[in-house]
């Protein structure tokens, strides 16, 4: 047998793996085992060897990679709630693959220092969160909290190749436009400047906006409410149309941002 080890970026490791499923169906003279790292890194180990007889085992290696991970809702410690979601990578323009990618409480330690490196884009791009100071908004929930204004929960989206997108819901002062219960209201959200069409076309993941989304509704169906609401900056408006969501329209109280709401059933 010969070890060869190598290092590939992800995308053209992606690219090899297909390559490798093809080349296994027609050529059983070649065993390939991928061995990812534990660790959620780039570089991969690839051993090769030339055994007598096809090998099964090889063969479900390439599709297990390939096949994408089910949605699944689980919960960490005591308290709280991470979702397991699947986002869609853009590798070329013709090609795109399902990835895993999990919903979790937002650490401040690592999403802070993290989502501090978008700036320069957003900026650049004049995007419309570019003000928005996520220290600062962590804190002001805090706060709110201690007056008894409110129930924050903060989340960000973390997949192999990073953060991906931020959250902030709150979940005991708001009420329904349609039927007054209490709902899930969203307060931020925010992607990553490489999944803004805006900013990067073809963007590098897509579904993280309807990712949180769902980790909203999620927690709304938990909480026995049902409904999701926010109000939306100007160009993510349609997004949210596209979503389901109800536009109520203008809210003056809210320097005009148009308010969005929409029920979720049990799915």
């Amino acid at each position: 047998d010969q070890l060869l080890s190598v290092r590939l970026p992800h995308r053209m490791y992606v690219l090899f793996a297909q390559n490798l499923h093809q080349s296994l169906a027609g050529e059983v003279q070649q065993d390939l085992l991928l061995r990812p790292f534990p660790s959620m890194s780039d570089q991969r180990h690839v051993k090769t060897s030339r055994p007598k007889g096809p090998s099964s085992d090889a063969l479900e290696a390439a599709i297990q990679l390939l096949r994408p991970c089910p949605p699944v809702c689980r919960y960490g410690p005591p308290g709280e709630v991470q979702m397991r979601v699947q986002i869609v990578e853009v590798l070329t323009a013709n090609m795109k693959r399902e990835v895993p990618a999990d919903i979790l409480p937002l650490r401040p330690n690592k999403h802070l220092r993290l989502v501090a490196s978008w700036k320069p884009l957003l900026k650049k791009y004049k995007q419309e969160d570019a003000s928005w100071d996520w220290k600062r908004i962590l804190t002001d929930a805090q706060q709110a909290e201690e007056r008894g204004e409110g129930k924050f929960e903060h989340y960000a989206l973390d997949c192999e190749a990073g953060l991906q997108a931020l959250m902030t819901i709150e979940t005991k002062a708001r009420r329904s436009r349609v039927t007054g219960a209490r709902i899930v209201y969203v307060e931020y959200l925010a992607t990553a400047p490489s999944n803004r069409p805006r900013i990067q076309k073809p963007p590098r993941f897509k579904g993280c906006g309807s990712a949180m989304i769902r980790m909203a509704a999620l927690r709304s169906r938990a909480l026995g409410f049902g409904c999701v609401g926010l109000h939306s900056k100007p160009d993510a408006e349609d997004f949210y149309r596209g979503a389901g969501f109800t536009d109520f329209g203008p809210d003056e109280a809210e320097d005009g941002l148009r308010y969005f709401e929409r029920g979720f059933d049990e799915e």
